[in-house]
């Protein structure tokens, strides 16, 4: 091979190895804490045991007004709402209330959520769940501008509902009902599409 062939050769597979570079950056791009509504969320927290990552952040609006601003953290960043879906382990959706909401408000947006993605059949598999968490967000009763609600699982303890870092009793059993509550938010039917849009970070 002649020396200006070589040289391009070598021009070549540096080349490559740029692009191939920047691309695993992009994928593979670290979380950054986000402040939103002048509500702070860390890049990063850790859960059970395990290191989660914020994948977004988004605002629930009700009449073009915040509610609240919610985030999302996972083991492991994605855009695509299934693939978060079908990840195991801890888990946390964090909300973080712009104004004063009523108990009630909230349990009925996340019952009309279940509703609109699964059918009485699906729904019944999870009655004693839904149950406890019925009353576990009664107990709140209003949640209050900067209150902190998180949505956490994990392995050992299950599903349950933390206020301003107190864990609301009873917990719920089942990683399959955190997800199914969980697809509220990030389901073909959100309950807010620009929150949902927020939370897959694009």
């Amino acid at each position: 091979m002649s020396a200006g062939g070589a040289r391009w050769t070598r021009r070549r597979a540096l080349g490559a190895l740029v692009a191939m570079t920047g691309a695993v950056g992009a994928g593979g791009a670290r979380a950054q804490a986000r402040e939103v509504e002048g509500f702070r969320f860390e890049a990063t927290l850790r859960l059970g045991g395990a290191d989660l990552v914020l994948n977004g952040v988004g605002v629930r609006r009700r009449f073009f007004l915040p509610v609240y601003v919610g985030a999302l953290y996972v083991p492991q960043r994605s855009s695509d709402p299934e693939t978060l879906l079908a990840q195991r382990g801890p888990r946390r959706m964090s909300m973080r209330f712009v104004r004063d909401v009523e108990a009630e408000l909230f349990m009925n947006s996340l019952d009309l959520g279940m509703r609109r993605h699964y059918s009485p059949q699906q729904l019944e598999v999870w009655r004693e769940q839904w149950q406890a968490l019925t009353g576990v967000i009664a107990n709140i009763v209003v949640a209050r501008r900067a209150d902190h609600v998180t949505w956490d699982y994990t392995p050992h303890a299950g599903a349950r509902v933390m206020q301003n870092s107190v864990a609301i009793t009873p917990t719920m059993s089942g990683e399959d009902f955190y997800n199914a509550v969980l697809r509220v938010w990030l389901g073909p039917h959100p309950a807010d599409a620009e929150l949902k849009r927020g939370l897959l970070g694009v």
